[in-house]
This record gives C-alpha cells, structure tokens and sequence, in this order.
C-alpha cells in the first residue's frame, strides 16, 4: 500500500498534464498490470507443483530469449553498436537482467535434485526406511536443466554483463554458506567446509575465465575512471542522480523525467560535457526508485524486500516450500545485486519477472 501511495503521490510532481499521461502509462505499465499479476500468483496458482511450474514457464521464457541472443552472435546480427547480443531488446543489459535469475533457478534446482532426499513419510517413509531403498534422481529432469542452463549461461557470457554476473556470484556465494551451515538441510559440518572451499574455486575460476578471456578490452575499462568506460558513465550518472535527489530528496524528480533532467541538467552539475549525453535512467534501482516515487517509494520498496526475505526465513518446514522460498529468495538477491549497477523493475517485461518472484514467495506463505 505504501508503495501505491508513493507512486500516487509522484504523479502530482511532474509539472504539465503531458507528462502526467506519460506517468499514467508508466505506472499502468510497470506498476499496476504487473502488480495485478502479483496478485493472481498468489490467488490462482492452486498448489506447490503449480508454484514451480511458473517458475518453469519463466526459464523456458529465458532459454527461448537466449537462443534468440545465440543465433545474433552466430548470424553477426546484432542490435548493439558494441557488439554485444542483447535479444529482442535494444540493450544488451536488458537481456541480461531477465535471463541471469533463470541461471539461479537452475542451478539451485539442479543442486536440491543431487544433494538433497526427498524426504518421504507415512507408510512409503517407513516403507523406504525399513528396506533402505534410496530416492531415484529423475536424469530426464537432469538433463533438461542442464541443457537450459547451458544455453541460458552461453547466452549470458555473450552479453558481457559484468554487473549480471556479479548478482549471479553474489546470490550463489550466499547461498552456499546458507546451504552447507544454516540451512534445515544442511550437512555436516566436517564435510561442509570441503565442498564450500571446493565451490568458491570452481565459481572464482569460471569467473576468472568470463572476465579474462570474454573481452579483455572491457574488463580493463572497468576499472577506468579517468576516460569513457562503463565505470565512468555510471559514476557521472550517479553524481547527477544524488545532485537531483538532494534538489527534492523527499519527492524526488517522478517518474519518466530522469532521462529529461539528465540531459539538461549534466553538463551543469558535472560542469562538463558528459560522456553520454542520453541517459533513461540513473543505472541503480534505489537511486530510481528515490527519484522517481520519492523518499517514501525508497522506504516502500524496501520494506517489500524485506517482508519477502523474511516470508522465506519463516518457512520453517524441511520441505519443498521451504527449498522453493529460497531458491526464488536468491534470484531476488541476484536482482537486487545487479540493480546497484543497473535498473530491473523499472521496465515492463522486467517488471513482471519481479512480481512474479516476490507473488510466489508471498504464495508459499500459504501453500501447503
């Protein structure tokens, strides 16, 4: 409601009725068609096999977007001016940010499928007890996850996000100390630091690789700030966006004026010619969220986040509730992670995939 109320209260603080209607279409579009969605997730969707169902469908929406993303570094076809696969989407970050939590879901269901029995009770528990019959893994499930998960990271690497594989690193590092110590089914302390040791190298390897031999050139630009590089750009964006926020830090600019305001306003605030003199929008969803719903949409959308996480950490069962809760926990920790360097949410498609996650967390509330 608070969130509503914020977003309510920005229509009021664009200027003209024409960009009021341009705030009408925003909200209806990112706003209030996803959050009706967030809803029916929540209210429909019957039980636990449908929750993740909808999961399912989304990752299958991912790996059809990647293979789009493939066949343009197969066909030379791309749509970026720096050479970088970005699907239907004009931007090659946009892709990245709705195919990298496909990545989370895959891996975390690949990693319950191996390391996790299914835990049977009744008469099949006392059944698979007394004759120590051991739980099947489903190798057609393995292998189609693992397919989808191939295409989808190939896919990923071709976009040469590094702010979409820091949110990947960051969400499965979490994960894993929340798997082998805190978790209901966490192992045995003895063996656990082996196979956490053993996974931080396996990850910092595969990351090593994507950075070193997936573009050089870009890696080494990341960390220039002293001439045109990523870095650079986003450090200009972030000094206008905090230079605009303390302007109005309580309603913030609205929504759909950041890309205005940045091109009147950089070249004064930066007292120099910006880098790139467009700019939709100020490259972190907590700086987009300030500036566009105010300091009340901030405080809203945070407390959201927090009332999701804690909605999984309450799930208190050693079920598939509580192993779903979490995976989709850690695909809203990817979001977040990535939303420091970019903007999810703040776009339709993007929109949905987040409300999707948070109406199923909210929905494993009350499934049984």
């Amino acid at each position: 409601m608070l969130l509503a109320l914020s977003l309510v209260i920005s229509l009021f603080v664009v200027p003209d009725r024409a960009s009021q209607r341009e705030v009408l279409g925003i909200l209806k579009s990112w706003f209030v068609a996803p959050i009706l969605y967030f809803y029916l997730v929540i209210h429909v969707l019957p039980g636990l096999k449908s929750v993740r169902r909808c999961l399912e469908w989304y990752t299958i929406s991912a790996l059809l977007l990647s293979i789009w993303g493939i066949l343009q570094f197969v066909f030379d076809a791309y749509q970026t001016p720096d050479g970088r696969v970005s699907g239907p989407f004009m931007s090659a970050n946009y892709l990245a940010l709705y195919i990298m939590p496909a990545i989370i879901f895959i891996v975390l269901r690949l990693w319950h499928l191996l390391c996790i029995p299914k835990v049977h009770t009744g008469i099949v528990g006392m059944f698979m007890k007394v004759f120590r019959v051991e739980q099947r893994v489903s190798y057609p499930s393995l292998i189609r996850y693992f397919f989808a998960g191939s295409v989808i990271l190939f896919a990923l690497y071709l976009t040469r996000s590094f702010g979409a594989f820091l949110g990947l690193f960051v969400a499965l590092f979490v994960y894993s100390i929340y798997h082998w110590f805190f978790s209901p089914w966490k192992m045995k302390t003895k063996g656990s630091y082996l196979k956490f040791s053993g996974f931080v190298v396996v990850l910092f390897v595969v990351l090593s690789l994507f950075f070193v031999t997936g573009d050089p050139g870009k890696f080494q630009q990341m960390f220039n700030i002293k001439s045109q590089s990523s870095s650079s750009v986003r450090l200009e964006v972030w000094k206008v966006s905090a230079e605009l926020i303390g302007e109005d830090p309580v309603f913030g600019i609205g929504p759909g004026r950041f890309e205005r305001e940045y091109l009147t306003r950089a070249p004064e605030i930066l007292q120099k010619e910006p880098y790139e003199k467009e700019m939709l929008h100020p490259h972190n969803i907590f700086l987009m969220f300030w500036l566009s719903a105010g300091l009340l949409g901030l405080v809203s959308f945070l407390w959201l986040i927090a009332m999701l996480f804690s909605i999984v950490f309450r799930i208190s069962t050693d079920d598939g509730r509580k192993r779903l809760g979490v995976i989709c926990a850690t695909m809203l920790l990817a979001i977040l992670v990535h939303g420091l360097v970019d903007t999810p949410i703040w776009k339709n498609d993007l929109a949905l995939q987040f409300w999707m996650i948070a109406g199923i967390i909210a929905r494993l509330r009350y499934t049984a």
